[in-house]
């Protein structure tokens, strides 16, 4: 083959693994982190092809423990919502009365691979702001098999479990 159908089959190639993009799978469930910004996490539930639950477990702006939860739609390789803020019950009372419930922002959530994503989010609370996170796998779901197809696509294909 000459260099210049090698050249248009690459970029073909390229283009068609972009077009066959992984979607997310309920393989994406799990526990998510950062490595450099060990201390909170994220933990995802892919319900069906549509829905996924996300858990934020992060601090207050004034260093307190605090989660944040979204339920999430999905659109291909990447999940979107608002995420809600939960307060004011306290621990053995659980009187649903005391509950304080928060739109706290949005994020979005773009899966680069089975091992990999970036989360960006934007509060409208104070002292949160906007920004992004680089996410990789902490832990797997036993018996979740995850096909990375774009890798597949260029000759690196994987089955991560």
């Amino acid at each position: 083959m000459n260099m210049i159908v090698k050249t248009i089959l690459g970029v073909l190639l390229m283009f068609t693994a972009n077009i066959w993009a992984m979607g997310i799978q309920d393989s994406h469930s799990g526990s998510w982190y950062n490595k450099d910004q060990s201390g909170h996490g994220f933990s995802f539930e892919v319900l069906d092809a549509s829905k996924m639950v996300v858990y934020w477990f992060v601090y207050t702006p004034d260093g307190e423990p605090t989660f944040l939860v979204a339920l999430a739609d999905i659109d291909g390789d990447t999940a979107y919502g608002n995420l809600r803020q939960y307060s004011g019950m306290r621990f053995g009372e659980f009187d649903p009365a005391t509950l304080h419930r928060e739109v706290w922002g949005e994020i979005s959530i773009e899966f680069l691979g089975c091992n990999s994503a970036v989360l960006i989010w934007s509060s409208n609370v104070e002292g949160y702001g906007d920004g992004q996170v680089e996410l990789e796998r902490l832990t797997h779901i036993a018996g979740q098999e995850c096909v990375d197809v774009a890798a597949e696509m260029t000759g690196e294909w994987q089955v991560e479990f």
